[in-house]
């Protein structure tokens, strides 16, 4: 068996994080997970297991986070895992029976199970790359969004990873101040025109909508369209607000 250490990160995932667990437990030699002050039950229900080893640590962003976990793992592969997904059985199989080969990085696609559906359209081809080497080279950038850099060759996996997000219209409205504020204070806008920003929030709904085919997905797919919608808005409003120093 591949000798992998599953990194996963946590906050107030009592709702999920035992689905998460379970899902790797025959597939890894231990699971590191980076809790950032959780106040539910996520961590007694996690050290009922015996591979987790719990490691706390205040948030600064998702990057760090991840990168944290990397540097606690003892393996010699990682596999990246949030606390609302579930490893497939197609994809656990295939995990288990590829021999990991040094110098390559894994996709897997990503279902997103939304409001009670796969919302396969309106979410599009979300593929990740989320078993990779335990190298000092390879490590999460971007606060939010975040992306693995040194990457090289990539190989994609049968099977998926089920994501399974706790949708509320608070809980939508928190989640998009909060990373819309991460990504604008981590890059620079200042090259990106004004029509760049106000249209782009409407060419990205349309994108959504028409072209990957949320409508196929119904009245969730047209909401879906619309929070990626208002997310982008805020985001284009945050960086008028930051560039012109409105107080």
């Amino acid at each position: 068996m591949n000798k992998i250490s599953v990194v996963i990160i946590s906050y107030n995932e009592e709702r999920c994080i035992s689905n998460a667990i379970e899902s790797v437990l025959d597939l890894c030699k231990e699971i590191i997970l980076i809790d950032s002050g959780s106040t539910d039950a996520t961590l007694e229900i996690a050290m009922q297991y015996e591979l987790v080893k719990i490691r706390k640590s205040a948030f600064e962003n998702y990057a760090n986070q991840r990168n944290k976990g990397i540097e606690a793992a003892s393996c010699p592969w990682i596999l990246m895992l949030d606390a609302d997904e579930v490893v497939s059985a197609e994809l656990a199989n295939h995990i288990r029976t590829t021999v990991l080969e040094s110098g390559v990085s894994y996709q897997v696609k990503r279902r997103n199970y939304i409001w009670g559906k796969w919302l396969d359209n309106a979410t599009g081809k979300d593929f990740q790359v989320r078993i990779f080497e335990n190298h000092v080279n390879l490590r999460y950038h971007r606060p939010v969004h975040e992306q693995l850099s040194g990457l090289t060759r990539l190989v994609r996996l049968k099977g998926h990873l089920s994501h399974y997000p706790k949708i509320s219209t608070t809980e939508i409205i928190e989640k998009q101040n909060k990373y819309t504020s991460l990504e604008c204070e981590s890059k620079d806008f200042k090259n990106t025109s004004y029509f760049v920003l106000f249209f782009k929030p409407f060419y990205t709904f349309i994108s959504i909508l028409l072209i990957k085919g949320a409508w196929r997905d119904g009245l969730r797919g047209l909401c879906w369209s619309f929070i990626v919608l208002t997310y982008e808005i805020f985001k284009s409003i945050k960086i008028i607000e930051k560039r012109n120093n409105w107080k």
